[in-house]
C-alpha cells in the first residue's frame, strides 16, 4: 500500500492511495481458504470443493469485498498517520480498479484548523453607557405615537 499527499494548502488535504495488485491477491487467496471448509457446492462433498474452482465462482465477488477493506484500510491508516482532524466525512473517489491491477484511489477530506487561543485574561473591556436626556424620551414616545395612531372613516 502506497500513500502519498498530493496537497496539504489550506483546510483540504488530498492523498494519492496505490494498493499493490500483490496484496490484492494475497487477500483474496486468504479469504478464499477461509470459504474452502464451509464450501458446499453442486458435485462436491462439503468442505472438499477445490481451490480454484471456488476462486472461479467466487473471485469477483471477494475481489470487491478486499478491495472496499483496503481502501478503507488505507483512509485509517492515512487519518492515524498524519493525524487528521476531520471537519467533515472524507471522500474516497477509485480512479481505477480492475482485477489483476493496482487499484487507485484519491482520499480528499477537509480538516479543521489549528489555531492558538489567546489569553483573555489580559483583554480590557470597557462598557459603554449611553446618555439619554428626557426631551430624546419625549421625542421617541411622541414619535411611536404618530405611528399608532388609530384612523376613522368621516
Amino acid at each position: 500500500m502506497d500513500i502519498k499527499e498530493i496537497k496539504k494548502d489550506g483546510l483540504v488535504k488530498e492523498f494519492k492511495i496505490t494498493i499493490k495488485n500483490s496484496h490484492i491477491e494475497k487477500s483474496i487467496e486468504s479469504k478464499i481458504k477461509e470459504l474452502t471448509p464451509k464450501a458446499n457446492l453442486p458435485g462436491f462433498r462439503p468442505g472438499k470443493v477445490p481451490f480454484s474452482i471456488l476462486k472461479a465462482r467466487f473471485g469477483k465477488q471477494v475481489f470487491s469485498e478486499v478491495a472496499n477493506e483496503s481502501i478503507n484500510e488505507a483512509s485509517k491508516k492515512i487519518i492515524d498517520d498524519y493525524k487528521i482532524n476531520a471537519a467533515s466525512q472524507p471522500n474516497i473517489e477509485v480512479k481505477k480498479i480492475e482485477h489483476g491491477e493496482d487499484i487507485i484511489a484519491e482520499f480528499k477530506v477537509e480538516v479543521i484548523p489549528n489555531f492558538k487561543v489567546p489569553d483573555l485574561s489580559k483583554l480590557k473591556l470597557i462598557k459603554e453607557v449611553a446618555i439619554i436626556d428626557n426631551k430624546q424620551v419625549d421625542e421617541a414616545i411622541q414619535r411611536i405615537s404618530d405611528e399608532n395612531t388609530k384612523t376613522e372613516k368621516v
